[in-house]
């Protein structure tokens, strides 16, 4: 069972919200914990609906849902459904009780493969009480992306699923889908989901994705001018609260990752060719981390378009989750040295990647010696944020 700590000014008010459970107080937050008595249902759910390589299926999909459910339930999206806030876009104006449950309109940002959508329409359909649910889910990755099933057949797969009716998928990014015609344009009779509907917007681990932290910074600014009521996201947090160093591995590993792709894109720039690479596809020896910007870059980022951190929290993932451990050891293999090396950057800054490599090697060695197999991954960070 995954813990969680959270920092509120409004208290979760829906059965999906994560609960209460006693006085510890870490690090200021009220300490709670996620219900996972009826996780088994939804992830079962998930696991009949996604298209996913059977032999992954209890090491890498029950682990990365079941992380998913976690965060959708801190997140609390499903108040905006039962108490939507006053004025805003998608709202109806008013925030009085009772409120007729009101139809919720989802954009899933860096959907990736689908797995924060699926879990959300799998998540919150059955308590919202007749209203209308839709996720829309949209990246920029090409349709061919993925191995051993691409982005273009994971999509097809979960659209035509049980869950289908409930998501769709756009090829595009938020700018593109945020577009002032699409914004201007009056909405016909009919035409709910539309941009000019979005109630929130979600970003579950893909921000490290976004190539540099001025992308970030659009985003924000993107989804203010929208007019969005609500930005729901979940990061790793770059810190790590269990003792003994079991994530250290990940989080050092994530830093060498980070270093590299910013370092290439410092070299691209300075041969003028900066806006090609952010356009390109990672290919098979390229990290999967790139401008990983921490927690406090991000709100940071988020402030300066107007955005406030309304609620936020961490947790910590369940043991079973080997993301972190993988990314780590994906650092320490001789291919990380190598491709490091063939990208031609400047001695200095290749010694300063490579150098972080032997810690994230430490890291390993420390665990070895107390006997245990694999790192852990890192804290998770989410947050509400409202303008």
């Amino acid at each position: 069972m995954a813990s969680v700590t959270i920092t509120s000014v409004h208290e979760p008010a829906n059965p999906l919200a994560v609960a209460h459970t006693g006085e510890r107080e870490v690090e200021g937050d009220q300490l709670i914990k996620t219900d996972t008595n009826n996780d088994n249902d939804i992830i079962n759910t998930l696991l009949n609906n996604f298209l996913y390589p059977q032999e992954l299926k209890h090491n890498v999909f029950v682990p990365r849902f079941q992380q998913r459910i976690t965060i959708v339930k801190a997140w609390d999206i499903l108040s905006l459904s039962t108490s939507p806030p006053n004025g805003t876009n998608g709202a109806n104006g008013t925030n009085s009780a009772p409120h007729r449950p009101k139809d919720l309109h989802i954009l899933d940002i860096g959907c990736g493969q689908g797995e924060s959508a699926a879990t959300m329409a799998a998540l919150l359909q059955p308590h919202m009480h007749g209203a209308r649910l839709h996720i829309t889910g949209i990246d920029t990755a090409r349709p061919d992306y993925g191995t051993p099933y691409t982005v273009a057949e994971t999509h097809a797969h979960l659209t035509a699923s049980a869950l289908g009716r409930h998501i769709s998928f756009r090829r595009e990014d938020a700018a593109a889908f945020f577009s002032p015609s699409r914004l201007s344009s009056p909405s016909p009779p009919g035409s709910w989901p539309s941009a000019a509907n979005v109630d929130a917007v979600t970003l579950c681990h893909s921000l490290w994705y976004f190539p540099t932290p001025q992308s970030v910074a659009d985003l924000f600014t993107t989804l203010a001018g929208a007019r969005v009521p609500r930005v729901y996201l979940a990061e790793y947090s770059f810190r790590g609260s269990l003792p003994g160093g079991q994530q250290d591995a990940h989080i050092l590993a994530a830093r060498a990752q980070a270093l590299l792709h910013a370092s290439v894109l410092e070299k691209l720039s300075a041969d003028s060719s900066q806006q090609n690479h952010q356009g390109r596809e990672p290919g098979p020896r390229a990290p999967n981390v790139r401008a990983a910007l921490d927690v406090g870059s991000i709100v940071e980022a988020a402030a300066a378009a107007g955005w406030a951190v309304r609620r936020q929290g961490t947790f910590v993932p369940a043991a079973d989750m080997i993301e972190g451990h993988l990314e780590a050891r994906l650092v320490v293999k001789d291919a990380f040295a190598e491709a490091v090396r063939a990208e031609g950057l400047s001695p200095e800054r290749e010694h300063e990647v490579l150098g972080l490599v032997p810690g994230v090697k430490e890291a390993f060695a420390r665990l070895a010696e107390a006997g245990v197999a694999k790192g852990r991954a890192m804290d998770v960070w989410w947050a509400e944020l409202e303008r």
